[in-house]
C-alpha cells in the first residue's frame, strides 16, 4: 500500500453498512438518536441523526440546534478531535457538509451558520429499501495491471479496499442482500496509475502514457467490457 501519495482529496461516502468490517460494530442510541461506530470496543465516531439541543451556558445568534453531523470523531488513542457548540463559533459542529446560501421556501437561508434552516435526515432505510455503494474494485483488471501503482491504493483516497466477494460479505453481515454489481469505467484512474508507475520506474514511456487520454480510454473500455473496471457499484436491498 502506498503511503507517500497525498495529492487530491477523494469523495467520501459515509455508509454505516461499511462498519461490518471485522472488528467493527455499530451501536444505536435511539433516545439520543445517534450511531456510534466502534473498532474492537474503541469508539471511532458518532453520527448524530437526531436534533442536538443547545447546551446550557452557550448562547448567541449562532447557537442553534443542529442535526446530521459527526461528533465526536476520535483519534487513534481515543482523543476527541472535533468540537461542538464552541463558544467562539457555536455554529461549527464536528464534521459536517453545508452551504452558506440555500433557498428554502422561497427565501435565502444559511445552512452553514444554521440561520433559518438546518439539515436533518427524515427517513432511514426501511426493510426492502435499496442501497448503492460505490468503491474501487480490488479485483479489477487495472488493479492487476498496475499492482502497487494502482491509483486507488494511494493514501488518503481509501483506507479499506474491497473485492466483489468481500463487499458482498460485509453488506450481508449488515443485513443487505446484493442484487448486482455494476462496473463503472474510469479513464482517470488509469492515467493516474500510469503517473504513479512513472514515479516508481522513472521511465519516459510511463510518463507519456499518463498524459494519453486515448490509451487510458482504450484500457478502461477493455476493463469495462470484461466487467472488471476500477470502480464498481453494488446495488443491495435491505432484508
Amino acid at each position: 500500500m502506498r503511503i507517500d501519495r497525498m495529492s487530491g482529496v477523494g469523495s467520501v461516502v459515509f455508509v454505516l453498512a461499511a462498519a461490518a468490517v471485522a472488528g467493527m460494530s455499530v451501536k444505536v442510541d435511539e433516545q439520543a438518536q445517534r450511531y456510534t461506530i466502534e473498532d474492537n470496543g474503541q469508539p471511532v465516531l458518532t453520527y448524530n441523526f437526531g436534533t442536538v439541543p443547545v447546551p446550557a451556558g452557550v448562547g448567541g445568534r449562532y447557537a442553534v440546534a443542529r442535526s446530521d453531523y459527526v461528533h465526536p470523531l476520535y483519534g487513534p488513542n481515543g482523543e476527541v478531535l472535533t468540537k461542538d457548540y464552541s463558544p467562539e463559533h457555536p455554529h461549527h459542529r464536528g464534521v459536517y457538509w453545508a452551504w452558506p446560501e440555500v433557498t428554502y421556501r422561497g427565501e435565502t437561508r444559511d445552512l452553514h451558520a444554521l440561520q433559518g434552516v438546518f439539515a436533518r435526515p427524515v427517513k432511514m432505510l426501511r426493510p426492502g429499501g435499496r442501497l448503492l455503494v460505490s468503491v474501487p474494485a480490488l479485483d479489477s483488471l487495472p488493479a492487476a495491471w498496475f499492482g502497487r501503482a494502482w491509483y486507488p491504493l494511494g493514501l488518503p483516497l481509501h483506507l479499506t479496499h474491497f473485492t466483489r466477494a468481500t463487499l458482498s460479505r460485509h453488506l450481508e453481515a449488515a443485513g443487505f442482500g446484493v442484487e448486482r454489481f455494476i462496473p463503472i469505467r474510469s479513464g482517470g484512474y488509469v492515467r493516474e496509475s500510469f503517473r504513479y508507475l512513472a514515479d516508481d520506474t522513472g521511465r519516459r514511456l510511463h510518463r507519456a502514457l499518463s498524459r494519453s487520454r486515448f490509451i487510458a480510454g482504450l484500457l478502461s473500455y477493455w476493463a469495462l467490457a470484461a466487467r472488471r473496471s476500477s470502480l464498481m457499484v453494488a446495488l443491495a436491498r435491505r432484508a
